[in-house]
């Protein structure tokens, strides 16, 4: 499997890796927001340090950033920390953080080139 998620401490850390598409991304997001405690959750980190996203393109991102969209109607006060150091990786991020905020999506959201400052971020 190319994503493997853990819950814990209120919030999820999605690690990525290998040849990634938009399709196990949005089954990642899924997983995500059918666990049974998304809605207390408070972070979400997204980590894409180990993953080659070619594959995927400004337009995919589009369709996670329109579904966090519809959760935040639940879940209002989410941190999303999206770890990336690869220039594709860090400019879909910014088109993601870009579109989800255009769309009103009331969470934070912040790029982080690696994990540890991430995590920080996002737990407090």
């Amino acid at each position: 499997m190319p994503y493997k998620i853990d819950y814990r401490d209120g919030g999820y850390t999605a690690y990525f890796s290998g040849n990634i598409t938009i399709e196990e991304i949005n089954l990642a997001n899924g997983e995500v927001h059918g666990h049974p405690h998304f809605d207390s959750h408070r972070y979400q980190i997204v980590n894409f340090l180990d993953a080659d996203l070619n594959g995927v393109n400004e337009d995919d991102v589009l369709i996670p950033a329109a579904i966090d969209k519809v959760a935040a109607k639940t879940t209002q006060t989410v941190k999303v920390a999206i770890v990336a150091n690869q220039i594709h990786s860090m400019t879909l991020a910014q088109h993601f953080v870009t579109s989800a905020q255009h769309m009103e999506v009331p969470w934070k959201f912040r790029i982080f080139p690696e994990l540890t400052t991430a995590e920080q971020w996002a737990k407090i």
